[in-house]
């Protein structure tokens, strides 16, 4: 696959030409003078010369980009530059939208021509909105209008541009470089951008700059193409000539068709310059388009001061009820406040309450205790008669009758004796019940504590 290498380093020291490598620099010192405070992160970063300007000012830069080549190439720069440098600048291979920046906040995030590149440019905005110190800054610069290099997959005139403030940013600055447009954007205000005449006005003189160097270049073709026409002539009479003279007929005939092919090449580059412009034309269209855009912007703006004022004068109704109900609640403190007092009174005396009763549940427990041992005797008895029943039943038939009313007593007996400890038992449970609850209460606590005390003390 052709993998999109951008040269940015090269163009920046004049290698792809003096022309272009003035235009370059022009953008990137304009990035650099805009890139505000001392965390600067670099998206896109390439070859890395905006990040090693930015750190040459003692800037901590970050310069992260997709590409590895782009990232060696940068690396291998800055180890011509002092260590002083080197400690301020740092070149990561990753990619933006899910490397992890562990909450690190930063001053300035730069775009120096990379939104051009997505499909969707809007999630790289709202990462670096999250990533952004509050009124920290977004510095972009992309193409201005149709650039049909392979990678770019959006076109950008100013509409484009002023859609990437969604409700995040503010537009600070914008700056136009001819082919290329340049947009500081500031996190923490949602006030939309008003656009003014100087704004419009620059916007139709870039425009005019763009089309009069097309149609500068449209011309430069014509005359190309009315020489072109001329050597056509000549060429028709030169094949005349080569009928005549078969001498010179194959050198000529060569001649002809490098013409012929100059012509075709030329013809070529006026459909072209055509193509251009029908550019032309969409760009006036646009322009257009944007003055509709800012009356609408200039009425949205008016109608957000009414709003305000609306909402300032709501606030202070607002503000004076406040006040009311701070001194309503205060009121009512004071009231709490009492009836807290009257209940601490009344918790005291529920407390001296339950002291007396926790004693007679003491009492209750322990003659429940003493019951329970008594039937447990009981029963201990009842089972020994009725054993004794059973063995005088087994050796003697003749006492069956009588032993079998004693048996009859003695289950009536331990029928009563049940009933009585089961009843003990529910009353033993309930009482245990109470003596957990009290056990649990801090009341209780401190009755348990006084108690063990007391028994230690009897026992000394």
């Amino acid at each position: 696959m052709k993998i999109p290498i951008d040269r940015i380093a090269e163009a920046y020291f004049d290698q792809m030409g003096t022309s272009f490598g003035k235009k370059t620099r022009k953008r990137i010192h304009w990035i650099c003078e805009n890139a505000l405070g001392e965390q600067i992160l670099d998206v896109g970063c390439s070859q890395g010369i905006t990040s090693i300007l930015l750190g040459r000012e003692g800037k901590k830069v970050i310069g992260i980009d997709l590409l590895k080549d782009s990232i060696d190439y940068a690396k291998e720069m800055l180890t011509g530059e002092a260590e002083v440098t080197k400690q301020h600048v740092e070149f990561i291979n990753g990619n933006f939208i899910d490397y992890d920046f562990k909450q690190k906040k930063f001053d300035s995030v730069i775009f120096g021509e990379v939104l051009e590149h997505l499909t969707d440019p809007k999630r790289f905005v709202r990462k670096a909105y999250d990533i952004l110190a509050e009124n920290g800054q977004m510095i972009i610069t992309v193409p201005f209008g149709i650039n049909d290099y392979f990678d770019h997959k959006k076109t950008y005139y100013l509409y484009e541009l002023l859609e990437l403030q969604m409700d995040l940013f503010s537009i600070k600055q914008i700056e136009f470089f001819g082919k290329w447009i340049g947009i500081v954007l500031t996190k923490g205000s949602k006030e939309n951008l008003k656009i003014d005449l100087e704004l419009l006005k620059r916007l139709e003189l870039t425009f005019y700059e763009i089309e009069r160097n097309y149609i500068e270049e449209l011309n430069v073709k014509r005359e190309s193409l009315d020489k072109l026409k001329d050597v056509r002539l000549l060429n028709k009479q030169l094949e005349k000539k080569i009928l005549d003279s078969g001498k010179r007929e194959e050198k000529q005939l060569i001649e002809i068709n490098k013409l012929n092919i100059k012509i075709s090449e030329l013809e070529t580059e006026i459909k072209e310059t055509t193509k251009v412009k029908n550019e032309n034309i969409l760009l006036n269209e646009e322009l257009n388009r944007l003055k509709e855009s800012l009356d609408i912007q200039n009425t949205k703006v008016d109608e957000s001061k009414n709003e305000n004022k609306e909402i300032i004068e709501s606030l202070s109704m607002e503000l004076e009820s406040h006040k009311k109900e701070i001194s309503r609640l205060e009121e009512d403190r004071k009231a709490t406040q009492n009836k807290l007092e009257i209940q601490k009174k009344d918790y005291e005396q529920q407390v001296l309450r339950l002291k007396n009763e926790n004693t007679e549940t003491k009492k209750l427990l322990l003659e429940a205790y003493e019951k329970e041992e008594k039937l447990l005797k009981n029963h201990s008895k009842l089972t020994k008669i009725n054993k004794r029943l059973e063995e005088s039943l087994n050796n003697s038939e003749q006492n069956y009758l009588n032993e079998k009313r004693m048996k009859i007593n003695s289950d009536k007996l331990l029928l009563e004796a049940y009933s009585k400890e089961e009843r003990l038992l529910n009353s033993y449970s309930t009482l245990l019940k109470r003596y957990d609850a009290l056990k649990n209460s801090k009341l209780g606590n401190l009755t348990i504590g006084y108690w063990k005390w007391r028994k230690k003390r009897i026992r000394r």
